[in-house]
């Protein structure tokens, strides 16, 4: 994960989000929903046709950790995660992370 977000400023949340998954060659109809799911436990739910530009620096944080989230990397490396985020939704994602270190849930 980047600190500066790295987010493409011409695309949607949604966009930005799947990206990984479109380029790896799945198609849309196969991870739409776990693209909106994730989004929706970031808090970004709502802002799923967003642009990078009307996003605040929080919300481009989570879309920036959704996107890294996504492919379900064995490896995640992050910058201050919760740097621009609020204490409430800092522990959610903190505790995603130690969900998704979980080796019960990677069978």
């Amino acid at each position: 994960m980047f600190q500066d977000f790295r987010l493409l400023d011409h695309m949607t949340t949604y966009e930005n989000v799947a990206l990984p998954l479109r380029v790896s060659g799945r198609e849309e109809a196969s991870y739409r929903a776990e693209v909106t799911e994730l989004l929706g436990w970031v808090g970004l739910g709502d802002k799923l046709d967003a642009l990078p530009l009307v996003l605040s620096g929080g919300e481009k944080q989570r879309a920036a950790i959704a996107r890294a989230l996504v492919g379900q990397p064995e490896l995640l490396l992050a910058d201050e995660p919760t740097g621009n985020v609020d204490p409430q939704l800092a522990r959610r994602i903190l505790r995603l992370f130690v969900e998704l270190h979980n080796p019960a849930r990677r069978s």
